[in-house]
């Protein structure tokens, strides 16, 4: 990878998984499959993002709340 636009750190109980991408939808989608392996789990989960761009690692991180609470919920 050329440059690392955005670090993802997900943790949870069971683990912690860093994520390095070049394009916000790269992260995002990587971290998504994360979380989705924490369904029904996620109140236990962290995210911290770090990103170059702080509108995307806003976005981000609004996705991936918004999907935790619904994967809470499922």
């Amino acid at each position: 990878m050329e440059h690392v636009f955005c670090r993802i750190v997900i943790s949870a109980p069971e683990c912690t998984v860093k994520i390095e991408a070049d394009t916000e939808r790269k992260a995002g989608e990587a971290a998504e499959a994360i979380l989705r392996l924490s369904k029904g789990r996620t109140q236990a989960v962290t995210i911290e993002i770090e990103c170059l761009d702080g509108s995307a690692g806003d976005r981000i991180l609004k996705y991936l709340s918004d999907l935790a609470d619904e994967l809470e919920r499922v």
